[in-house]
């Protein structure tokens, strides 16, 4: 299998080690680098006294330890073989990542993050005038998968679409947890759906009414700050403690999942007002955001954005008259009572200040899938 090898170094340089383009120094030919190819994992099994076979309990992922090995050409160079080792060794930090990126025929381009762990060791050193050496670097990658980008889809609100869906992908081995990039003045309705089982199928995210000038940053990990907002230290406090719990699973193909504007954003002051609960269920905020969609479908765009506040509340008025969201569960204590159709109105209106600022708040969804391997483990289309 024919395959290139780059480092990018901390220090901003470039290395070809193997394939086109290779130079000075490159990887050892008689002793090849260690722990480049599967990521490294455990596996826990329970046996009972009497249990034939055991029970799988649970799988963990390593850290990812690589030796690599390079020639380090001093007379290919034109230089002495130590300044140009001094060079390469420059590529490397402790503290900082450098990126090792890996292309193959089958799988592409694949990178993955290393530091040093341990101090190079010099094998050996040999040659006339410039001579060369045989140096062995020892790396580490606390994350030990490759990874790929995706190109994300985005969706922008334009006035009367109050929802609409994002195209997501997963072609490789390792479950991938999305990144959405939010902008403009709206509270947006981010998925966290379960594509894997019954549970959880239509879960959404609320995320907190967000001011002109305000973007924030989504991570759907669990093991990190899943909501940030660059302006405001405390953004994440106002989720009311929900979390992103799901990946995307391992080689699923193109999948649609939902994104929406929330109808009824989350607005205290304003909530408090019209004496509506701020713990409205996401599934029926959700509901809203259709049942207005399909209100407002037969009306030119620029009609919908030329309206007043007072105009677009009528416009909502008359079609809840109409058509109510559906809802299967139980609303909080005031929802029924106190979510009337001016309320609701009244409060999009005084939230977005305008149909024309509503419009072009929206979200990118970003993909950065997994690999267990430098090449192949891809979905098989």
């Amino acid at each position: 299998m024919k395959f290139t090898v780059v480092l990018e170094g901390v220090d901003g340089s470039e290395w070809v080690l193997s394939g086109a383009g290779f130079g000075a120094v490159t990887l050892m030919k008689d002793n090849p680098p260690a722990g480049l190819w599967d990521a490294p994992a455990q596996t826990k099994y329970d046996q009972s006294a009497r249990q034939e076979g055991g029970t799988f309990r649970s799988l963990r992922w390593d850290m990812r330890d690589i030796t690599l090995p390079v020639d380090v050409d001093g007379d290919r160079a034109g230089k002495p073989w130590e300044v140009l080792d001094d060079e390469f060794r420059r590529a490397f930090s402790y503290t900082k990542d450098a990126k090792l990126k890996i292309t193959t025929e089958y799988g592409g381009e694949r990178w993955i993050k290393v530091r040093m762990w341990q101090t190079p060791e010099v094998i050996t050193t040999e040659g006339q005038l410039y001579g060369h050496g045989q140096v062995a670097y020892y790396l580490r990658a606390s994350d030990p998968f490759y990874h790929t980008t995706i190109p994300g889809d985005e969706f922008v609100f334009d006035g009367r679409n109050y929802v609409g869906t994002l195209t997501v992908e997963n072609p490789s081995d390792h479950p991938m947890y999305l990144r959405y990039a939010v902008r403009g003045s709206a509270s947006v309705m981010l998925p966290d759906v379960n594509l894997e089982g019954s549970k959880d199928r239509h879960k959404m995210i609320v995320l907190p009414f967000q001011g002109v000038g305000q973007d924030v940053a989504v991570s759907t990990r669990p093991d990190e700050e899943q909501v940030v907002c660059i302006d405001h230290a405390n953004w994440w406090a106002r989720m009311s403690g929900q979390l992103f719990w799901y990946a995307i699973p391992p080689w699923t193909p193109p999948t649609e999942i939902p994104v929406a504007i929330n109808p009824l954003p989350w607005v205290p002051n304003l909530l408090s007002a019209l004496s509506l609960p701020i713990n409205m269920p996401n599934r029926f905020l959700y509901r809203t955001a259709e049942v207005l969609t399909q209100a407002l479908a037969d009306i030119p765009q620029d009609t919908v954005l030329s309206w007043t506040p007072e105009d677009l509340a009528t416009r909502i008025n008359d079609a809840f008259g109409v058509t109510k969201p559906e809802f299967e569960g139980k609303l909080p204590v005031g929802v029924e009572e106190n979510i009337t159709i001016p309320h609701i109105g009244q409060l999009i209106t005084k939230a977005y200040g305008s149909v024309a600022t509503m419009a072009g708040a929206g979200v990118k969804v970003y993909m950065e899938p997994s690999w267990s391997r430098p090449f192949g483990m891809m979905r098989n289309d």
